[in-house]
């Protein structure tokens, strides 16, 4: 009964709600397959989103009661390139670290 009336504070179908141990959670689920745009303005947006409905939440319900999550699925993932032809490499004898050095 409690999860309807948080729904209806909530007011969102993107918001889940669920209880975890005698908690309310309260989750966004962001799907970024194949979108890199959403995954970046999702982040820098994240926690704006969490902190509004937390807000949003408290008039109603003690804080003890509820958690907010902010959840990305599918993220992708990080092209790592590991030498570039218009690089040349050399090791640092003190380290032992590969470091990329423009040509001159």
């Amino acid at each position: 009964m409690l999860v309807d009336y948080i729904k209806d504070i909530v007011d969102n179908d993107g918001w889940d709600i669920e209880i975890k141990e005698g908690k309310y959670i309260v989750k966004r689920i962001v799907d970024c397959k194949d979108n890199y745009l959403t995954y970046s303005l999702g982040k820098t947006a994240s926690h704006w989103m969490v902190e509004s409905m937390r807000v949003q939440l408290r008039i109603y319900l003690p804080e003890d009661m509820y958690e907010v999550k902010y959840e990305f699925i599918n993220t992708p993932k990080p092209k790592i390139q590991l030498y570039s032809s218009t690089h040349t490499s050399y090791q640092n004898n003190y380290t032992g670290i590969l470091i990329d050095r423009p040509e001159l």
